[in-house]
């Protein structure tokens, strides 16, 4: 619901405004074919006032001005004025690369932007100490100590309804960016 996720993306503004931070941390799936993309999935912690939320996006049908206004000042840190706010606006993904191509061809992000220009925390390039390119289901098994089911990122993600393992598939490959990056914080501090 749009009107759900505007509501998250004026709370974490709120939040920024007062000097706390916020994460968002982002994932795509997309499907055969032509479509770029199928789903979104936002996993939205806007501090200790307000309980994490997870949005998936629906982008099988183009999305409204509203969708992509709202979505982009989540991923492109624009919900509130830079001199307005002292509080910082992280964005998580694992291995950007492909989700933001297609999250421009679907017009969600503006094309002159790149994951770097952005200032994305890419989790996959941190020393993990499991290689170079790491899976997420590795970095999770290692850090949270649980099991990542990555069975369903192959699916048909273009058929409609998703099937209840798809949802939540999608909604935890967004959530445990969230998690990943609280213990990496977590193990920097000590």
């Amino acid at each position: 619901n749009i009107k759900l996720l505007i509501a998250a993306a004026d709370a974490a503004a709120s939040q920024l405004a007062c000097g706390n931070p916020i994460r968002v941390a982002m994932d795509a799936e997309w499907g055969r074919g032509t479509r770029p993309l199928s789903l979104l999935q936002l996993a939205l912690d806007a501090g200790c006032r307000e309980p994490t939320v997870v949005f998936l996006v629906d982008l099988l049908k183009p999305p409204s001005e509203e969708l992509v206004s709202v979505c982009r000042k989540l991923l492109c840190k624009e919900l509130v004025r830079q001199e307005l706010f002292s509080g910082q606006h992280d964005v998580l993904c694992f291995s950007p690369k492909n989700d933001f191509d297609r999250l421009v061809l679907a017009g969600i992000l503006p094309k002159t932007l790149s994951p770097t220009s952005l200032g994305w925390i890419d989790l996959q390039k941190i020393e993990w100490g499991l290689g170079p390119q790491p899976g997420l289901w590795k970095v999770v098994q290692q850090n949270l100590n649980c099991h990542l089911d990555k069975r369903k990122q192959t699916s048909d993600w273009n058929r409609r309804p998703l099937e209840p393992e798809q949802i939540e598939y999608a909604a935890l490959d967004a959530s445990c960016l969230l998690r990943v990056h609280s213990c990496l914080q977590s193990s920097e501090k000590k």
